[in-house]
């Protein structure tokens, strides 16, 4: 269905994470509606997937940053925050069923290796992407983009 992003995500995090969203330590950026075709559940599950995984790794004063965008590529959803990153060598792998990166330290909380994975499925039932990138100083990025679906010729 046609879907507004911004709107879909605002009330997520506003009903999910308002105690964050308050103190600070998730922000969220957006610049209108931006409308996709897309499953609302799916995104559902595809951010609060990524805004969790952010939380669990980030110091108590870092924040988890949201941005919808839109540009030449397409929609966009970034999910990014300031915790310890993820190695190049990990980077293929974080989206393997099963698969928790890290040291012990991160591998001691909780979780099954299954998150990125759904969220990489869904994402990919949309005909959308997802690209894990570093965040600078620390930490990690994911951006999901939903093309732009060209305008059909009318019949």
């Amino acid at each position: 269905e046609s879907l507004d992003l911004t709107k879909v995500i605002d009330t997520l995090v506003q009903a999910r994470y308002s105690k964050e969203l308050r103190t600070g330590k998730i922000t969220i950026d957006t610049s209108g509606n931006m409308v996709v075709m897309a499953d609302e559940q799916a995104i559902r599950s595809i951010v609060s997937n990524l805004i969790d995984n952010a939380l669990k790794y980030t110091e108590h004063d870092d924040t988890v940053h949201i941005s919808i965008i839109r540009n030449q590529a397409g929609t966009i959803i970034e999910v990014a925050d300031n915790g310890p990153g993820i190695s190049s060598s990990e980077k293929n792998k974080v989206f393997n069923r099963f698969y928790r990166s890290g040291n012990e330290h991160t591998r001691n909380s909780k979780g099954t290796g299954l998150g990125l994975y759904i969220v990489n499925r869904l994402v990919q039932a949309h005909g959308a992407t997802i690209v894990l990138k570093d965040n600078q100083p620390t930490g990690s990025i994911f951006q999901i983009t939903f093309s732009e679906i060209p305008e059909q010729a009318p019949s």
